[in-house]
């Protein structure tokens, strides 16, 4: 299907998301479970969670204190499509990204005031936040730690502040497992 699977779809304001284990959302790839997909939508299309800024949309949500780990078919968070207000991504592990695209998180929507801060981003393919499309006002990203980048780019009205890039957080293996 084009329709993505996903773990907690928003689309209203007010929701918190708080304190979950969110793992292992997506479809199999090929050779998995005997599976031969004919299109390439198991690369991309599962998340997490899921904000959707259109009509009311996902305004002033918060997600925070969860363990996101293998989410390999998509990103742990995606943010997209419409305008969204007021979210906030706080103090969240995320382990073991999607090997076919950047970003634990994805941010593909038009966004004023949004902070994320105090994450740990653990082997994403190349960056902790994959900076998609859409204009940012006023978004914060700080005293975050990854392993590789912070972010794929650096967006004006995105302010940058005491991150950990390239930086092992040494985690127990028995807090996030393989």
């Amino acid at each position: 299907t084009t329709n993505g699977e996903t773990g907690v779809f928003i689309e209203q304001p007010n929701v918190t998301v708080d304190s979950n284990s969110i793992h292992d959302i997506g479809r199999f790839a090929p050779g998995e479970n005997g599976c031969s997909p004919t299109t390439n939508y198991y690369t991309n299309h599962d998340h997490g969670v899921y904000a959707d800024g259109s009509g009311t949309g996902a305004q002033s949500v918060m997600i925070k204190n969860n363990l996101f780990w293998n989410n390999a078919r998509g990103w742990s968070v995606q943010v997209y499509p419409g305008s969204v207000s007021n979210l906030s991504i706080l103090e969240n592990t995320f382990a073991y990204a999607n090997p076919y695209s950047a970003g634990h998180i994805i941010i593909g929507a038009n966004t004023t005031n949004a902070r994320i801060i105090d994450n740990i981003f653990y082997q994403p393919t190349s960056a902790g936040i994959d900076f998609y499309q859409g204009t940012a006002t006023g978004m914060t990203v700080a005293n975050n730690l990854s392993t590789t980048a912070i972010g794929t780019s650096s967006p004006s009205g995105v302010t940058f502040s005491n991150n950990l890039a390239n930086t092992d957080p040494q985690l127990n293996s028995s807090l996030v497992p393989a």
